[in-house]
């Protein structure tokens, strides 16, 4: 799922002004599917922008192709590295950093990203973080088929012993984005679960819930149930897993 439109028209004002003149390097984190990467990309004019991800498999299979078929691959390097570190991007060479989705991905370990795109972004550069809500914040209801399925999945992988996304409460978010010395510009909470992308929808229907867990009936019984959901979600649609939030800040 790409960044929402509200949220994407403020991004391209930005990013066509920074990339004007060929000099603005902005920085994606984390790659994914490559949605978000491909909106970035298309509102730039000239510049450049890197995006990371652990994940190179990924980047082949679903970021790459999406901004080849789109003609926006030319001012696009991806940088396999840890967001923890970044040891591919050199200090203060960015000028814009998004994170879309990204700090729900490494729970307690995002306060080593946030550390990270203070060291990468210039003095005055932009901090831009969307990302999830956390379940009791944007109070799923029951009926909703992501939010159930998005507890089993995290319940499966910690049955496996797996890490698994965590979302973070926005008042930890901000007070580790204010600790990295970022002057936050806004904070924005959107409850509501727009439908889930395409591509979106075909990554989560595929997943395999439970394929870690060695007691076989355990797994078969998690696999089952996400079956139902998946069954479900074809028959009534799937939405986002929860509400979100937007946080704008300043290097």
């Amino acid at each position: 799922m790409g960044l929402d439109e509200s949220t994407l028209k403020k991004l391209r004002t930005q990013i066509g002004a920074l990339t004007a003149d060929g000099t603005g390097v902005i920085l994606d984190a984390a790659t994914g599917a490559g949605e978000t990467t491909a909106q970035l990309a298309a509102a730039m004019k000239e510049g450049k922008l890197i995006t990371v991800d652990q994940d190179a498999e990924s980047w082949e299979k679903w970021a790459k192709p999406l901004l080849k078929a789109n003609g926006l691959l030319r001012q696009v390097e991806f940088h396999q590295d840890n967001l923890r570190y970044l040891t591919s991007v050199e200090r203060g060479s960015c000028d814009l950093v998004v994170s879309h989705s990204t700090l729900s991905a490494m729970g307690v370990w995002a306060i080593d990203a946030i550390r990270q795109f203070r060291r990468v972004l210039k003095p005055g550069g932009t901090l831009l973080i969307a990302d999830l809500l956390p379940e009791n914040e944007s109070e799923p209801q029951a009926s909703n088929i992501s939010a159930l399925s998005w507890r089993l999945m995290k319940a499966a992988a910690h049955l496996a012993g797996q890490p698994h996304y965590e979302e973070l409460p926005v008042e930890w978010v901000k007070a580790r984005v204010q600790e990295a010395g970022f002057q936050i510009e806004s904070v924005t909470i959107n409850p509501e679960r727009p439908p889930a992308s395409p591509t979106s929808f075909e990554e989560w229907r595929r997943a395999n819930c439970g394929s870690n867990i060695e007691d076989p009936s355990l797994c078969e019984a998690f696999r089952a149930t996400w079956r139902l959901y998946v069954e479900r979600a074809e028959n009534e649609g799937l939405t986002n897993k929860e509400g979100s939030y937007t946080l704008w800040a300043r290097a």
